[in-house]
């Protein structure tokens, strides 16, 4: 069962800008993730001709890994914050 947050006082507004920040940067994360894996594969002859895939696979999971980072930070934050009160 979710925890009772009827009485968690509204969060900081400073905390409540970093979260609305995180929130636009996700969705462009994860499209830059998604244009690395789509260029990658648009280029397969050539990747693979010159023998990039390891390269290609660490820029998409950089890319990857860097929104998923910013949605778990995210969510501890707004957890954190609810859990206080």
């Amino acid at each position: 069962m979710p925890p009772d947050t009827s009485h968690t006082p509204p969060m900081p507004r400073k905390a409540l800008k970093l979260s609305r920040k995180v929130d636009e940067c996700k969705p462009l994360m994860v499209g830059l993730a998604s244009n690395v894996a789509n260029e990658a594969l648009g280029n397969i002859r050539t990747v693979r001709a010159v023998s990039t895939e390891e390269v290609e696979f660490q820029r998409y999971n950089d890319h990857a890994e860097a929104a998923l980072r910013a949605g778990v930070n995210d969510a501890w934050g707004k957890d954190l914050h609810s859990s206080t009160f």
